[in-house]
């Protein structure tokens, strides 16, 4: 059984930090606690510095916000539609259905 709220993704360009390589992450859906600090129209908006703070709190492993600098920003537009994907009520997401 497929969880609606978590979503695989293959990085286009692996980040190396600490020793380790991440190739691929789970997103999850964010939280109320993930997205303290932030605006929802920030994020609605993909703005870089708003998804640079959500990001870390929402995907497994976990990718430091000190390393969120390493992201291709590919990877960081592809992790920000998961994450507004996320935030849709359930009949909007059904006519997006990006899983």
């Amino acid at each position: 059984i497929k969880n609606p709220n978590e979503a695989e993704y293959t990085l286009e360009s692996p980040i190396q930090f600490g020793g380790q390589t991440i190739e691929k992450i789970t997103i999850r859906k964010p939280n109320t606690a993930a997205l303290s600090g932030v605006t929802l129209q920030d994020l609605y908006r993909s703005d870089v510095n708003s998804l640079c703070t959500v990001i870390p709190k929402c995907v497994f492993p976990m990718i430091p916000r000190e390393a969120m600098s390493l992201l291709d920003p590919v990877d960081l537009g592809q992790i920000a539609g998961y994450i507004i994907y996320f935030l849709m009520p359930k009949s909007q997401r059904a006519a997006v259905n990006i899983q």
